[in-house]
């Protein structure tokens, strides 16, 4: 139950109108801490952390990371539906509840590689001609020089625009994961009781880090594991087979080779490989 004190009555109206507006969009089909909203599932980095001197909004190479970090990938919009309904809609509640105002963010596609060719995390491309695009953009493709690669989302205009990918302070993180399966659904996944406790509980994975916090790039754990599946998609995939599997407690992947594991363990050094353990 939520328990508003409020003082004076119009701060209690806000209050009640940005929970019961924030409060649709988790229908349990995600993971723990993440919210569905159309056919997939969103999260922003921690908006809190931001303030008072907003020195943490990442560039878009950091906010890649962040999101590679929580097993995701930074958000790609395929259609004006999802623009309309995951960035105009819940990206300005999300950061007006955490900062007072909506602000912009970064979508996961870029021309680095070819001048013009907008390729984008999920795999697909952004054509030029997206009805995505703000008017009169993008400026990289069209004389830019190439320095405005990257993109963010702006919430004010309600589209896309292409920046410098280092312009400090330009957009935060929003990430993006698929569902759940529907084999790891709570409906079809809840285990006896003297099993809970080894049953993943969200089919969410972090990657492993160091002492110091940082990810561990390139290690794996070394040792037998309980299932090898080849050709998994990517990651994310990679975390659905392990959230099947009852005892599954980590996992590697290395060029679409998933490893699972049912224990955590010393990493080694394995070129192009990373290690992600349950959260």
């Amino acid at each position: 139950m939520i328990h508003i004190q409020c003082l004076p009555i119009n701060a209690c109206i806000v209050a009640f109108l940005l929970i019961t507006c924030l409060s649709r969009y988790t229908d349990g089909a995600c993971p723990d801490g993440w919210d569905s909203v159309e056919s997939g599932c969103y999260k922003f980095q921690d908006l809190t952390q931001i303030a008072p001197d907003w020195s943490n909004v990442p560039t878009y190479g950091e906010a890649k990371v962040i999101c590679a970090d929580m097993g995701a990938k930074l958000v790609v919009f395929n259609s004006y539906d999802e623009l309309a309904n995951v960035g105009n809609s819940y990206a300005s509640e999300r950061m007006g509840a955490a900062l007072g105002m909506p602000f912009n963010f970064w979508v996961g596609c870029t021309d680095a590689d070819v001048e013009g060719t907008f390729e984008c995390e999920d795999g697909t491309q952004l054509s030029l001609s997206s009805d995505l695009w703000l008017s009169g953009y993008p400026i990289s493709s069209v004389g830019g020089g190439g320095i405005e690669d990257c993109l963010y989302y702006l919430p004010n205009r309600h589209g896309l625009e292409d920046t410098d990918c280092n312009a400090p302070h330009s957009a935060f993180a929003l990430c993006e994961v698929d569902p759940l399966p529907e084999a790891t659904t709570p409906e079809a996944t809840t285990p006896p009781p003297q099993q809970s406790h080894n049953r993943n509980p969200s089919g969410f994975y972090a990657m492993a880090k160091d002492d110091n916090g940082n990810p561990r790039r390139n290690y794996c754990l070394s040792a037998d594991p309980m299932k090898i599946i080849s050709g998994v998609k990517d990651k994310i995939h990679c975390a659905g087979e392990c959230g099947k599997e009852e005892n599954c407690a980590s996992f590697n992947y290395k060029g679409n080779d998933c490893e699972l594991y049912d224990k955590n363990g010393m990493l080694t050094d394995q070129d192009g490989c990373l290690h992600y353990v349950r959260l």
